[in-house]
C-alpha cells in the first residue's frame, strides 16, 4: 500500500506550498494590509451611514412639506366655502388658531402641527377682471432653528364674495 505522502509527493506537502523544497515565507496578512483593509471598510461604513442619514432627513422634509400642503388645502377650502362672509370666518379663527404678532401669521394649536404658521390674503389678479385671487401661505420651523425656514404657497381664483376695495389711484406725474 502507498502512503499518502508518497502518493501526493513533495509538491503537495503543507510545509512546501510552492513545491520547490523550501518552506513558505508568508502565512497570513501583514499588519499594513490589515490597516488598509480596515481603513477602506471604515470609509465605506461612514459613507453608508451618511447616505442613510440624508435619506432620513429628506424623508422628514417631505413629510413636513406634505403636512404644510394639507394645511394650506384645508384653509383654502374653508376660505372658498366662506367667501361671502370672510370677516366673520376670520373672527372664528381665534378659537382654533393662535395669532403670532411677531410673524403676522396664525399658528396651529395641535401639538403635531404646532410649528406650522399660516396666513392668507384675497386680492385682485392683474389679468382676470371680476375675479379674486386667494393666496394661502404656510411656513414652518425646522427643529433647532429659530426662524421660519420653509414655505408653501397655494393660490386659487374665484368669483363672487364681497367687493374688494378699489386699488389706489396713481397720481399723474407733472
Amino acid at each position: 500500500m502507498i502512503s499518502r505522502t508518497e502518493f501526493l509527493g513533495k509538491a503537495h506537502h503543507p510545509t512546501f506550498p510552492c513545491g520547490r523544497g523550501r518552506p513558505a515565507k508568508r502565512r497570513g496578512m501583514a499588519l499594513v494590509e490589515v490597516i488598509v483593509s480596515l481603513a477602506i471598510l471604515s470609509m465605506c461604513i461612514t459613507f453608508l451611514a451618511q447616505l442613510m442619514l440624508r435619506g432620513m432627513n429628506e424623508s422628514r422634509q417631505a413629510r413636513e412639506r406634505a403636512r404644510a400642503v394639507l394645511l394650506a388645502q384645508e384653509q383654502m377650502e374653508e376660505i372658498l366655502a366662506n367667501r361671502d362672509d370672510l370677516e366673520a370666518w376670520e373672527k372664528g379663527l381665534a378659537g382654533r388658531f393662535d395669532f403670532d404678532r411677531e410673524t403676522g401669521m396664525y399658528r396651529c394649536r395641535e401639538p403635531e402641527r404646532r410649528r406650522f404658521f399660516w396666513n392668507w390674503e384675497v386680492r385682485r389678479p392683474d389679468k382676470h377682471d371680476g375675479m379674486k385671487e386667494v393666496v394661502v401661505r404656510v411656513q414652518w420651523r425646522i427643529p433647532g432653528r429659530r426662524t421660519l425656514a420653509t414655505r408653501c404657497e397655494l393660490r386659487a381664483l374665484f368669483a363672487g364674495g364681497p367687493p374688494l376695495p378699489a386699488p389706489p389711484e396713481e397720481e399723474a406725474a407733472p
